[in-house]
């Protein structure tokens, strides 16, 4: 059941992204929320994409340092050029 009732689907899904970052106004998750009530396709994206940032949070994911990466393409670029 595909409703534009507040906004499109598309829209509600980038709100919803949008909302796992704290990133949107309150205006919008309170529109998204009223979608998400009468779309259950944009409820449960809503669902599994906070399935999804809870496991990436629990999984404590180490970023490599910048400076390494940095090293590390230098040491790359010196072995294609030999």
């Amino acid at each position: 059941m595909k409703l534009g009732i507040v906004f499109k689907c598309n829209k509600a899904a980038h709100i919803c992204d949008k909302s796992q970052y704290a990133e949107s106004t309150l205006a919008e998750r309170f529109f998204m929320r009223m979608h998400q009530w009468m779309c259950s396709i944009c409820r449960d994206h809503s669902n599994e994409n906070s399935k999804l940032t809870e496991t990436l949070h629990k999984a404590d994911i180490q970023l490599y340092p910048q400076e390494k990466k940095e090293i590390l393409r230098q040491r790359i670029q010196q072995e294609i050029w030999k």
